[in-house]
């Protein structure tokens, strides 16, 4: 996909920024729950830009994870997963897995990834930006 269209995406979504250029970007906030397809969940907090989002998950899993832009598909931003900085086994188990993002509305976000083959979604609302 082309980059304005990415940039388009990113706005749309309601993220903050001017250009693919992350220190040129302002993360926003967003917040809600993961749910896996085997009755699992947790709750998260996700700092989305133009170029990383980073995922913060609450117990049971409480752990950290980074993941840089990837590519676009129909609508959908996709980012790549890195190592775990702070451990868990939850976190370790997503590299090098993917993270779609898509926005469902300029207040919330749709993001879905897989976690040993076991798909994983949430529909995440705006929260505070910081």
């Amino acid at each position: 996909m082309s980059v304005s269209l990415a940039k388009y995406v990113l706005v749309f979504a309601g993220v903050v920024a001017a250009s693919f250029d992350s220190t040129a970007a302002q993360a926003s906030s967003w917040v809600g729950v993961m749910k896996s397809d085997n009755g699992k969940r947790t709750r998260v907090t996700a700092f989305v830009n133009a170029e990383t989002v980073q995922l913060r998950f609450g117990e049971p899993a409480n752990c950290t994870i980074n993941a840089n832009f990837l590519d676009v598909e129909n609508g959908t931003s996709v980012y790549r997963f890195h190592v775990s900085q702070n451990g868990g086994v939850f976190c370790d188990r997503l590299y090098p897995g993917e993270l779609m993002v898509t926005p469902s509305s300029t207040d919330s976000l749709h993001l879905n990834f897989r976690r040993h083959l076991v798909p994983w979604w949430g529909v995440l609302e705006r929260g505070t930006d910081q």
